[in-house]
């Protein structure tokens, strides 16, 4: 039997993502709506300075990911609670949780804990 992933968990051969603690950046601001999602506001850097602050919608599941990466919690407990939370609809949970923390780290709104 071999089980599907939609993601690596392994950023290189030394670290596990799973065990990485992810915190919001100070220059990305937030805003939660009713219906969960939450919608980022991401300062432009570089280059990209030239075309201003980028924004990006995060559905509920997403906006929950956002909320919980205040660097307490590891990529796998992000997981454990959005199982908690959101059930079935988000298995396996801690692919899901990671496939949002890197998404979230390519666009510059989260860094990793040190």
């Amino acid at each position: 039997m071999t089980r599907a992933r939609t993601m690596p968990l392994f950023q290189n051969a030394n670290q596990n993502l799973l065990l990485q603690r992810p915190i919001r950046r100070a220059d990305a601001g937030w805003e939660r709506h009713d219906d969960g999602s939450v919608t980022l506001t991401i300062a432009a850097s570089g280059i990209s300075r030239i075309f201003g602050a980028r924004s990006h919608r995060l559905d509920d599941v997403g906006g929950r990911v956002w909320e919980l990466s205040d660097g307490s919690r590891s990529v796998h407990e992000i997981g454990k609670t959005l199982f908690g939370e959101f059930g079935h609809r988000v298995e396996p949970a801690q692919d899901h949780a990671a496939s949002v923390v890197l998404r979230l780290r390519q666009l510059h709104a989260l860094d990793f804990m040190t």
